[in-house]
């Protein structure tokens, strides 16, 4: 090319992160709660969609969840805390519905899934597995703990 200029582009979307089956699950499962988790999942950049081989789907999940069921939910004020509330009510309406589809078009919760009662905009820290073509989860962008 004549010319080559840097550039930075966010894409949006549903951002996938792939597993293959000769990944190091370890540092599989690490980037993913990256990927995903920073700022309570509310950034374009987050991953939402995690595509991963048949041969190591269960494995992955099972480390994901455990992770995941070890977060502590509250405000970011309170010591411990690593999940925080999402930006309003809208936000965890829209965790809830999607989630819901999932599961109504046979997605399974292996962790989460629901809105935390009380004070503050607080949505579970979530895992979804067999997530089924149609789900709106597969196309829409969460912006939240899924």
């Amino acid at each position: 090319a004549q010319n080559v200029l840097r550039t930075s582009m966010e894409l949006g979307g549903n951002a996938p992160f792939v597993v293959f089956d000769d990944a190091d699950l370890d540092k599989a499962v690490d980037g993913a709660m990256l990927a995903k988790f920073r700022n309570i999942g509310e950034a374009c950049t987050a991953a939402n969609r995690f595509i991963v081989h048949d041969s190591v789907a269960d494995e992955f999940a099972r480390r994901v969840t455990e992770r995941v069921d070890r977060f502590r939910v509250g405000r970011g004020t309170e010591e411990g805390v690593t999940i925080g509330p999402l930006i309003n009510e809208d936000a965890v309406a829209k965790a809830l519905a999607l989630v819901t589809d999932a599961v109504s078009r046979g997605a399974r919760v292996l962790t989460g899934g629901d809105e935390i009662d009380g004070d503050g905009n607080f949505f579970e820290p979530t895992v979804v597995t067999d997530v089924v073509a149609g789900s709106r989860i597969l196309n829409e962008e969460i912006f939240g703990p899924v």
